[in-house]
């Protein structure tokens, strides 16, 4: 397939994930007969059927042999990675998603918390090191756009590392996948980069002078002033 050709089949994949997700072929509708549908698209069968197959294991259609394909409820099927096609679609209406950021935060602030006890009772000191490493890189790329989010990033997946917990590190990384897939969601990192630091700062003072129940309970604190800052000066953006 030409570089042209693969540009086209991504655009009709988009085109065609965003009418499923803003409600355009809403749930329990079928699409068209693939002749149809990928002439709508300008593109070929086998290239509608190779959108198909990725838009059925992305949980958003189904197809049937003789029954043709159908659009799947995204809430029922979907996964995390779609968060990111699910911003896009407000970012395309030129607006900052500020409900799914806000479920975005929440969903960071339940997952920080309770790495942030498990990091007090199990790390050792040289992953502690390690911390206070990852957390210099990060305050020195304050304020720097793209870079600041590749290196919270790090800080954050060396804190879940030192969690000692795989299920954590593994939905880690499918988070981590929403936000690197969809690069105007670096917003959430750049809005309030200094306040983060801050939070991190003291995040990693409790970790060592304080037990696991104690971190988690300023942690919530923490977390809950950092996100609600956070949306303040992403709220603005849509004013």
């Amino acid at each position: 397939m030409t570089a042209q050709a693969e540009t086209v089949v991504h655009q009709a994949l988009r085109q065609l994930r965003r009418d499923i997700l803003d409600g355009t072929r809403p749930a329990g509708s079928r699409l068209p007969a693939e002749r149809d549908l990928a002439r709508d698209l300008g593109i070929s069968r086998l290239s509608l059927r190779a959108v198909l197959a990725r838009l059925a294991s992305e949980g958003l259609v189904r197809s049937r042999r003789g029954s043709g394909t159908e659009v799947q409820p995204y809430r029922v099927h979907a996964g995390l990675d779609i968060l990111g096609a699910l911003a896009e679609v407000s970012f395309e209406r030129g607006r900052v998603p500020i409900k799914l950021v806000e479920e975005l935060l929440e969903l960071r602030r339940m997952l920080a918390v309770e790495v942030v006890g498990l990091v007090a009772e199990r790390a050792e000191p040289q992953m502690v090191d390690r911390l206070r490493s990852e957390l210099a890189s990060l305050g020195e790329a304050c304020g720097a756009s793209g870079d600041f989010m590749s290196r919270d990033i790090a800080f954050a997946r060396a804190f879940v590392r030192a969690a000692d917990n795989l299920a954590l590190e593994l939905l880690f990384n499918s988070v981590v996948r929403v936000i690197q897939n969809n690069a105007r969601l670096s917003l959430l990192f750049d809005a309030n980069s200094g306040g983060a630091v801050d939070a991190y700062t003291s995040l990693l003072s409790l970790v060592q002078k304080s037990g696991g129940d104690q971190v988690r309970s300023r942690a919530r604190e923490i977390f809950a002033t950092l996100d609600r800052d956070t949306l303040r000066v992403l709220k603005r953006l849509n004013d």
